[in-house]
């Protein structure tokens, strides 16, 4: 029974340290750079149909019949 609680206080310890840690070094800006940077890597790679360019990007639904790129 000893062996089981310090286990569990450890667990929770170093949960607590880890989400500490974490909401430390969040970044939600890197979040929304990589998505775009996946966005734009897939429309150049031509796997995303899209009209238009830069910020007037918009991307086309598959089955939309808009001629894109």
């Amino acid at each position: 029974m000893v062996f089981e609680t310090f286990i569990f206080i450890t667990a929770v310890v170093f949960t607590l340290f880890g989400y500490s840690l974490g909401r430390k070094r969040a970044n939600y800006n890197l979040v929304e750079q990589s998505v775009a940077a996946t966005i734009d890597g897939l429309a150049k790679a031509g796997y995303l149909k899209t009209v238009g360019t830069g910020d007037n990007m918009v991307i086309l639904k598959h089955d939309d019949k808009t001629t894109g790129t």
